[in-house]
């Protein structure tokens, strides 16, 4: 019962070895997650809204994005009585940039067991100290094999967060660990694109990268990541920046003899796709999951950039592709034995052909996600008839939905909580009661396999919701019936990114 340990850490004075854990269950412990919770320590020097280098720190911290819970030998002398630990996870939920220094860094991928590590939302090494040694050449060890490295950082931070030696500071980890590694997910800014493209990875299965397209390399990725041919989930959610373009992560004009370099893959993802991508026809008949969102989605943009902008001053632009380009898409797509699908799309005079075609070309679809957007705000959205082309997926069990209903409720100014806008509680309620009466319909609609329905939903967290049904069915009568289940944040993958 005490492998799995999680403590938060930067709620009092500066913890003691006891205040992670009693020493009697450190030799037990496998899996440790710490929480960092020092954002009111900092007293909001290192906002993502106002970074201000002009500001001190307090005299006890060496540098202004050093996190000071992991200063010090403590948490070091701590980490080091567990014989056990295989996986250590690193987090926040706040909107900061600091994180841990290098000495820390160094200290525990040594650790001679640890086989995963985990950072989320803080920097991986924001600072190096003139007195750091800048090696993984540890004294009396070196890197441990890690096969699982996994750094996630909040979406919106962009690249003038990424600084250049957070890049230089994983480059080290992976010249280290990458013929070990099984899983990588890292933020696209900070990452050394050019080392990976040059390392070999004998054992990666994984592979994400989420963040702002890199404008160098300009190698198409399809070549790039050619020296992975392990690889069987490839998520590439990248952001386009507003002044650019979608890029094809296989061009039209390569080599005849260029080739599908990923044979194993089952599970892709390709943000902001380029309709004219010879990825798709390309696909191995084994892929199971396609994933083709925008990144980041037009419908959480309410929350976005909350933490830099809370009233969405700036102009940001959301590329989407119409219905028509979609279809156009589909079309090249070579992987009929698809049981996971997730589109994203603003609608046209097209979009029933796009459905219809996707019902008919994927047949064994078991969940089917759609973000779809009206091209009018003033389109009434029918459910029966965006879901009716669905009828014919005959094993069809999830189906997520985002209608973008012209009934969802609007952001107002509430001046008692301090001019933030916020969605009214009584619109809410009205809203959640007519995404109850959709779910029905969308039931009663599609083939009696179902049984699920999530909608998109708006909430005044830090993020939207789905609002999850299941779908009962009496083989008698075929009566349905519904039932609202927990609601399911989407905080963490589409605002927050982590």
């Amino acid at each position: 019962m005490f492998r799995r340990i999680h403590c938060t850490v930067g709620v009092g004075p500066a913890p003691t070895p006891e205040f992670y854990f009693p020493p009697s269950l450190w030799s037990y412990i496998q899996h440790l997650t710490l929480m960092d919770d020092c954002f009111h320590l900092t007293h909001g020097r290192d906002q993502l809204d106002v970074p201000n280098m002009r500001l001190r720190p307090p005299s006890h911290i060496p540098h202004l994005y050093v996190c000071e819970e992991f200063l010090g030998p403590v948490v070091q002398r701590t980490l080091r009585q567990m014989p056990l630990l295989t996986k250590l996870s690193l987090r926040t939920c706040l909107g900061v940039v600091h994180g841990p220094y290098w000495t820390f860094l160094r200290f525990a991928l040594s650790l001679p067991h640890l086989r995963e590590f985990e950072m989320v939302g803080l920097t991986f090494c924001p600072v190096v100290l003139p007195d750091e040694p800048f090696d993984l050449d540890i004294e009396g060890g070196t890197c441990a094999p890690l096969t699982v490295f996994r750094y996630e950082a909040i979406l919106t931070r962009g690249r003038k967060y990424a600084i250049s030696v957070e890049k230089d500071a994983l480059a080290l980890v992976l010249e280290k660990t990458h013929h070990s590694l099984v899983t990588l997910a890292l933020p696209s800014e900070p990452a050394p694109i050019s080392l990976m493209a040059r390392l070999d990875w004998p054992n990666l299965r994984e592979l994400r990268l989420r963040g702002m397209r890199w404008s160098a390399p300009r190698t198409p990725l399809v070549i790039l990541f050619a020296n992975m041919p392990k690889l069987r989930s490839l998520a590439l959610e990248l952001r386009i920046p507003d002044d650019g373009d979608p890029e094809a992560v296989w061009p039209p004009g390569l080599p005849r003899s260029t080739k599908f370099p990923w044979p194993e893959l089952e599970h892709l993802t390709v943000a902001n796709p380029h309709p004219d991508d010879e990825l798709f026809a390309h696909l191995p008949p084994g892929l199971r999951t396609l994933a083709l969102p925008s990144c980041p989605r037009e419908c959480v943009k309410d929350w976005l950039w909350a933490c830099e902008n809370p009233y969405c001053l700036l102009a940001h632009t959301f590329h989407l592709l119409q219905a028509s380009r979609l279809l156009g898409v589909l079309k090249r797509c070579s992987a009929s034995g698809l049981r996971h699908l997730e589109i994203e799309y603003g609608t046209d005079e097209r979009e029933h052909d796009l459905l219809r075609f996707l019902a008919a070309a994927f047949p064994r679809l078991s969940s089917l996600s759609i973000y779809r957007y009206r091209g009018s705000r003033e389109t009434v959205v029918c459910v029966e008839d965006v879901v009716r082309p669905l009828a014919s997926l005959e094993g069809l069990q999830a189906l997520t939905l985002h209608p973008d209903f012209e009934t969802r409720p609007t952001r107002i100014v509430n001046i008692m909580r301090g001019g933030r806008l916020i969605y009214p509680t009584d619109a809410l309620e009205r809203f959640a009661n007519i995404l109850e009466g959709a779910a029905l319909r969308i039931a009663r609609t599609l083939d009696k396999s179902l049984e699920r329905v999530s909608l998109w939903t708006p909430s005044d967290g830090e993020g939207p919701f789905s609002a999850n049904f299941s779908v009962f069915r009496d083989d008698c009568t075929n009566d349905v019936r519904i039932q609202r289940e927990a609601d399911t944040p989407h905080e963490r993958e589409d605002v927050w990114g982590m």
